[in-house]
């Protein structure tokens, strides 16, 4: 995961390119920024299997604020790009321990990591944001701020990862889900005391104007 104001190219193993951002050069010119269009990733899932990595995922946000799977797994030779539908199988394959995720509630108004989940903070022009993260064997089932209930994950779903963006009483909430390694998204925003569920389009617009 990186730092929000910046955003990862290239991802490689050693000497081996597993995945570049697209460049897109007819977006330059004219009345067109000089700087070419790049696909941004903002963090990349690798799947182990005795400490070695056998496949990847990586999320690409792009300028439009809309989301698309990437995916990678090892083959012979090398990496290459696989189908999501191909991708979950192979991540079955490598399954050793089936036992599922333990689910715990997540109160974003602790600041104070533990053995569930790791925290990030990060502050730019006013704005701070903190990244949630599910550590290994954990999963998301609840989002509290405090006694107030944000949202509830379907059954079928955990999630992995929940970021706050934060300016004052205003706050905004994105939370990453996962249903067979598919990832979705749900957003959230707190405003006048009160959280309300938002569509994608409004929280990247409300997140502008933080």
């Amino acid at each position: 995961m990186v730092r929000p104001e910046e955003s990862i190219r290239k991802v490689v193993k050693e000497n081996t390119n597993i995945w570049t951002g697209f460049i897109d050069h007819s977006r330059s010119g004219g009345d067109r920024p000089t700087v070419p269009y790049i696909e941004k990733r903002f963090y990349c899932v690798t799947f182990l299997k005795n400490g070695e990595p056998k496949a990847i995922l990586v999320k690409v946000d792009d300028a439009h604020g809309s989301y698309k799977d990437k995916t990678g797994c090892r083959g012979k030779p090398g990496w290459s790009n696989t189908s999501t539908y191909n991708y979950t199988k192979k991540l079955e394959t490598l399954k050793i321990n089936t036992d599922p995720p333990k689910k715990f509630t997540l109160d974003i108004s602790s600041l104070k990591e533990d053995e569930r989940f790791k925290l990030v903070k990060e502050e730019k022009n006013g704005v701070t944001t903190h990244f949630f993260a599910t550590k290994q064997g954990h999963s998301i089932e609840n989002i509290m701020d405090g006694e107030t209930k944000i949202c509830e994950l379907n059954e079928s779903f955990g999630s992995f990862l929940c970021e706050v963006h934060s300016k004052g009483d205003h706050k905004l909430v994105r939370v990453h889900a996962e249903q067979r390694y598919i990832i979705t998204f749900g957003w959230y925003e707190k405003s006048s005391g009160t959280w309300t569920a938002i569509k994608e389009k409004e929280f990247f617009k409300k997140l502008d104007e933080l």
